[in-house]
Order: C-alpha cells, then sequence, then structure tokens
C-alpha cells in the first residue's frame, strides 16, 4: 500500500523536472526584444524579452535576435555566435554612461550589427571587439564616444557598411591581438567629426590589413592615421577626404606601413599626404591632391595595370 500510495507522487516528481530541465535548455533560433516585452519571457516573437543580454541566452549559437518595436534597450555584451537585427522604421537605440555600449568577447565567434543607433552619454565605447571571428557592422550610427569602434586586440574580419561614425575621439580604431591578423574592410560609410578618423596601430607582433573603399573622411583632426612599429597595409579607394584640421592621410614613420591610395580626392585639409618619416604613401597616379595648406606628395607611384 506504501508503494502504491507514492507512485502518483514520483511520477509527478520526475515529470515536473523532465519539464523544468527541458524549459531550462530550450533555446530559440530567432529571438526577440520589444520595449513592451519581459526577461521573463520566452525571447520568442510572439512573447519577446525586455533586453539583448536576456535574449542573447536564450539564442542559440548563430540565431538572431530581432527588435520589434523603437525605444531604448542599454547596453550588452555577446559571447556566442548571433546576429542583431533592427528593422528599417524601427529606433533600437543604445545611450550607455559607461563602459561600452556593446561588448563582443568569444573565441571564434561570428557577430552581426545590423541598424542600431548607438550614441554614448558619457561610456567609452560603441562597439568594443575584444575577440571574434567576423563581426559585421551594418547600417549603424556610432556617435559621441572615445572610440566609436574599438577593436582591441582585435578581430580577425571586421566589416563596416553603409554606416555613421561621427563625434568620437576616434572613430574606428584598429589595433591586433599579438601575432594576429586582422582584415578589415570600410564600405560606403561617413566618419565625420572625429578627432581620429581611422587610427591604425596593430599590437605587438599583429598585423592590420584594411580596405577603406567609396567613403567619407571629413571635419576631423587626422583623416587615417597609422602609427606603432608593426606592419599594415592601408588602401584607400574612391574616398573623399576634407575639412581635416590635421592632415586627410598621415604615415607613422616606418617602411613596415604601407598607405595604397587610388581615385580619391584630398582637398582642403590643413595636410593633405604627410609622413612622418619613412612611411611608404603610394599612389595609384589617379588622385586628387589639391587646395590643402600643404598638398604633400606621395613617396612613390605604382603603375596602373
Amino acid at each position: 500500500m506504501l508503494q502504491t500510495n507514492r507512485s502518483p507522487f514520483v511520477f509527478l516528481a520526475i515529470c515536473l523536472t523532465v519539464t523544468c530541465w527541458t524549459a531550462a535548455i530550450a533555446q530559440n533560433n530567432r529571438s526577440a526584444v520589444s520595449v513592451t516585452g519581459s526577461d521573463m519571457a520566452t525571447c520568442t516573437v510572439p512573447d519577446p524579452c525586455r533586453t539583448f543580454d536576456t535574449a542573447i541566452s536564450k539564442t542559440n549559437s548563430g540565431g538572431e535576435i530581432v527588435v520589434l518595436s523603437s525605444g531604448g534597450y542599454g547596453p550588452f555584451t555577446v559571447t556566442n555566435s548571433v546576429a542583431i537585427i533592427s528593422p528599417e522604421g524601427i529606433h533600437a537605440a543604445l545611450a550607455p554612461t559607461t563602459g561600452a555600449a556593446v561588448t563582443i568577447n568569444g573565441a571564434g565567434i561570428d557577430v552581426i550589427l545590423k541598424n542600431l543607433w548607438i550614441n554614448s552619454l558619457g561610456a567609452t565605447d560603441g562597439i568594443k571587439v575584444l575577440n571574434a571571428d567576423q563581426v559585421h557592422v551594418e547600417n549603424c550610427t556610432i556617435a559621441r564616444f572615445s572610440n566609436g569602434i574599438n577593436s582591441v586586440p582585435g578581430v580577425d574580419w571586421l566589416s563596416v557598411l553603409d554606416s555613421f561614425v561621427r563625434m568620437n575621439n576616434i572613430g574606428i580604431n584598429l589595433s591586433s591581438g599579438t601575432g594576429r591578423t586582422s582584415r578589415v574592410t570600410v564600405d560606403r560609410t561617413r566618419l565625420e567629426n572625429n578627432n581620429e578618423g581611422i587610427y591604425v596601430n596593430p599590437g605587438s607582433s599583429g598585423v592590420v590589413d584594411s580596405m577603406i573603399r567609396e567613403s567619407v573622411i571629413n571635419s576631423g583632426g587626422n583623416g587615417i592615421h597609422v602609427a606603432g612599429s608593426q606592419t599594415s597595409h592601408t588602401n584607400v579607394e574612391s574616398c573623399a577626404f576634407v575639412h581635416n584640421a590635421n592632415g586627410a592621410l598621415i604615415g607613422g614613420g616606418d617602411a613596415t606601413r604601407v598607405i595604397r591610395v587610388s581615385q580619391s580626392y584630398i582637398a582642403n585639409n590643413y595636410y593633405g599626404v604627410y609622413s612622418q618619416g619613412g612611411d611608404d604613401l603610394r599612389s595609384f597616379g589617379n588622385n586628387r591632391l589639391t587646395g590643402n595648406l600643404s598638398d604633400g606628395n606621395f613617396t612613390s607611384t605604382i603603375a596602373l595595370r
């Protein structure tokens, strides 16, 4: 009789345990956030969460998080592969007062950030990449940080597309970890009113290979500034450099760094191109370098072929 009386309770306990365990490990391939959501929710589209951090924790690696409504969502940290997407017509804002708006830190992870408005109210970094395989920033606005995008110690592949990076101390800060090669593309992006538009300074024995194309770099201190004593290759194609106070293209004074420039307009800056002693500032012979207080000179010309 004792065994018979206990059986229903044992069965119920087992069912409850299995149910709770299943719920604990349940993850979404597609999660969602909303200003009317709750972090106690399942984070699905019909039942969205409130914050990105909670949605990330409930999303499978390689999944996506969709923003459902306009509003502020707060800073977040990404440690696994995910795409965070705000559709056109939705204003997904981050306005942190300290630290970083977005921190990316995961070995081998791939991250996509699309259509986010990232504005500092005292924070130091807009997007801070501590470690990742790939980071893709698409159609984002990043403003008023010490570093708009801060890739230190780095990422294997970084792309910035159709974005606005403005009013930061450094717009895009490119470094690399020890012995690491970071490959960077910046396409159709406006870097405006930054003290340094793009700052390239590889870490110890590191390499930064970058391609900047069809972008505008204007009204700042330095347009593109290459520094440090490690190897970097900065390729510039079809860009406009105007109204920069110190210079459009500045080399840091070491022959291990190369800047190659093609079909670009460099005008109305204090310095057009300037090498601090030793950098190879190469032109393909098809640039327009004029109207600067000091145009400067490319150090060599590459034949078109």
